[in-house]
């Protein structure tokens, strides 16, 4: 979409004024892991899970109403937060059961930039972008590829879980870390702190296990029920160790509510509406214990607590979730890894006393995406964005209040294969035929290799907007319905600001960066790039 961003008549101005005002706030940011827009009261009022504690932010803050994950899978959309660039443009993919790293050494990220002005750099979490483990023969995984899914177990009892690995959080700009490689569901089973295991994990398991049903080693005294607990005391406890001359940013990706779903006994039927509610509850008092360690700090007026989420819900929690009359994605079509607005629409809620103006608890509704936090801290700071983040717009004018006039600049999310999808005000403008789009949202891998084979996929020779599918949400928000062929006008625009960002390497504002030869080099797959072409020659006509 395009994106509509407020501007001052001088970015500069503002941020010196912002930073003079404001001393260096500490940022908490909590990354939900699959939770959709519906499953906050505060802005989706019908929905039956309580939230008191995530309606404390949105109550005390702002909440964006058009807030977009840069993919609607996991790895993906952690990559575009921490670097501000859409995944897509280096094709991102999952990082599975003992993903290599997927950044490349030396890579950059909000946290480097943010240790470089000076805040300690604190994660507790799942980080999901891959780790390099050190083999027994002194070798490294670092590829980014993964390694299998299946059983292997002669493969993993290669890993040297006594070695460090690469390509974490500490390798890429953060002090400290606690946490999980990937989801709860991918091995290995076992608790990291910065570079290194916890434990030797000697459990093995295959097939279904407490964790869901991927091979791999395990720590045997580790129970998925107590995760998300122990992620919220350590967090809590980084919190009290902190003090207010010290500026510091924790990032606090949750393991919840993605499966396994393993809501802690405290919480094991507390909604009285299945599993994934209650999980949803216990995430809800991982805010509120992260709330209150700030307010006993003394340090909530200057934190910036951010709360959002990876993507959209998956399929199994939609269907739980909707036979008790619960809509996780707010009347939205799709779920995770869909190019539908339930995939990569998200909650995206902000607290920060000192720092927002204007009246609280309301809704902005500017398109905003989670690349944007790396431009929003060099805002805040006073700080150009950093030359990486080519798709970071600052929404620290939206915080401010500010009525200045509004430039529009392109927001091009994606979604399962890296599969484009813009959007502008009303409109969404996807590479994909609408029946493609159904096929992809049932899940089923049989019909999905029918469309890697051209099963669905319209001949060159068909017409242009059988390519392309385009939406107008305002009318159509279950996006049933294709008005390409209709609003020739609408997709000639859109197909020019994704052509643009492609082609310049960047869709903020700056300098092109066309080193890159961006027919051969980007994210972009052959099916999409020959939907490009035809497009191209029905703007050319």
């Amino acid at each position: 979409m395009l994106k509509k961003v407020t501007l001052l008549c001088s970015a500069l101005a503002l941020s010196t004024s912002v930073y003079a005002e404001i001393s260096k706030p500490n940022i908490v940011y909590i990354l939900a892991d699959d939770m959709g827009y519906g499953d906050i009261q505060a802005i989706a009022p019908q929905g039956k899970i309580p939230t008191k504690n995530l309606d404390r932010i949105a109550e005390k803050g702002i909440a964006f109403t058009q807030a977009y994950t840069g993919s609607s899978i996991c790895t993906p959309t952690r990559y575009g937060l921490m670097t501000g660039r859409y995944p897509w443009r280096e094709k991102v993919g999952l990082a599975a059961n003992y993903g290599s790293r997927i950044m490349s050494k030396g890579q950059e990220t909000v946290a480097s930039f943010l240790r470089n002005q000076g805040y300690k750099t604190l994660m507790v979490g799942k980080w999901h972008l891959g780790t390099s483990w050190t083999m027994k023969d002194g070798s490294v995984m670092e590829s980014r590829t993964s390694m299998t899914h299946k059983a292997n177990l002669t493969q993993d009892q290669q890993i040297d879980f006594n070695a460090p690995f690469y390509g974490g959080p500490t390798d890429h700009g953060f002090d400290t870390w606690f946490g999980i490689a990937g989801s709860l569901d991918f091995a290995p089973y076992v608790y990291l702190i910065n570079n290194k295991a916890t434990k030797i994990p000697t459990e093995r398991l295959t097939g279904k296990n407490r964790f869901g049903h991927r091979t791999g080693f395990a720590d045997p005294e580790l129970q998925p029920t107590q995760v998300l607990g122990e992620f919220t005391k350590r967090a809590v406890a980084l919190i009290e160790q902190q003090n207010k001359d010290e500026p510091f940013f924790l990032y606090m990706p949750l393991n919840a509510p993605h499966s396994p779903v393993v809501p802690s006994k405290a919480f094991q039927g507390l909604s009285k509406l299945g599993p994934n509610a209650d999980f949803r509850m216990e995430i809800d008092w991982t805010v509120g214990q992260v709330l209150d360690a700030l307010a006993k700090q003394g340090l909530s007026e200057n934190t910036m607590v951010i709360f959002t989420a990876d993507n959209g819900s998956y399929p199994g929690a939609t269907i739980e979730l909707n036979k008790v009359g619960h809509d996780t994605h707010d009347g939205r079509r799709g779920e995770k890894a869909t190019l539908f607005e339930g995939g990569h629409r998200v909650p995206f809620l902000v607290k920060w006393p000192k720092g927002i103006k204007g009246k609280l608890n309301r809704r902005e509704h500017a398109n905003i995406t989670l690349e944007d936090f790396v431009a929003t801290t060099a805002d805040i700071l006073g700080q150009p964005t950093p030359s990486y983040a080519v798709d970071s717009v600052s929404f620290l004018p939206q915080l401010q209040n500010k009525q200045t006039p509004a430039k529009q600049r392109e927001v091009i999310v994606s979604s399962l294969h890296n599969i484009l999808i813009a959007r502008d005000n009303e409109w969404k403008l996807t590479y994909k035929s609408l029946p493609e789009m159904a096929e992809i949202r049932q899940g089923n891998q049989k019909n999905i290799k029918k469309l890697r084979e051209g099963y669905f996929t319209p001949k060159s020779t068909e017409p242009w907007y059988q390519h392309v599918t385009l939406f107008n949400l305002k009318e159509d928000q279950s996006e049933r319905v294709n008005v390409a062929q209709q609003n020739p006008d609408v997709v000639v625009r859109l197909h020019a600001a994704v052509q643009k960002s492609i082609r310049d390497q960047r869709s903020n504002e700056g300098a092109p960066k066309p080193q890159i030869n961006w027919k051969v080099n980007h994210g972009i797959d052959a099916d999409q790039q020959r939907r490009l072409t035809i497009l191209d020659n029905f703007l050319s006509r």
